[in-house]
């Protein structure tokens, strides 16, 4: 218990809020299917929920059901008659992957923890982990402990050791 709450101990020391019962559907659509849109497997969707700060005893077992769907954007044609070839082929079968969701693709690898180096792309160009969109609604420890004020002051003092900064 920490301030009233459930939470359990990550193995780096920070704190992570259990997830009731109740919100345990919302985070997992939040994370897979809302507006991140991720659709990553389940080992990763485990894994990026609780680098977002959030646990429940089932995690990596409930992910498992989450599972993407890799040809859910792929459209299959048989294009043809062509003029024969050698080999007396005359049609042909082209797949197409539809990227007309790029955008939540590039945001899922940029959240999304490596399994070589165990950090996003995202933490290592900028130093801490994104705010995903669950963590407004349902806000975990590293959101409620932030101060604004003290996060400004971090970054002046940063600045301000780098040679040559204006700041």
């Amino acid at each position: 218990m920490y301030q009233g709450e459930l939470c359990k101990k990550a193995v780096e020391g920070s704190l992570l809020l259990c997830v009731s019962a109740g919100n345990i559907a919302k985070v997992l659509f939040e994370v897979h299917n809302g507006w991140c849109d991720s659709h990553i497997g389940g080992r990763s969707l485990a894994m990026k929920i609780t680098r977002t700060g959030f646990f429940w005893p089932t995690l990596s077992k409930d992910a498992m059901f989450a599972k993407p769907n890799p040809f859910a954007m792929w459209g299959i044609y048989l294009v043809g008659k062509l003029p024969k070839v050698k080999g007396g082929v005359e049609y042909d079968v082209v797949t197409v992957e539809y990227f007309q969701e790029l955008p939540t693709v590039l945001w899922s690898l940029r959240t999304t923890p490596s399994h070589a180096s165990g950090e996003t792309p995202f933490a290592l160009v900028y130093g801490t982990n994104v705010v995903l969109p669950i963590e407004v609604g349902l806000p975990s420890y590293q959101q409620r402990g932030f101060d604004e004020e003290e996060n400004s002051q971090w970054i002046k003092q940063t600045l301000t050791d780098v040679e040559g900064c204006p700041f």
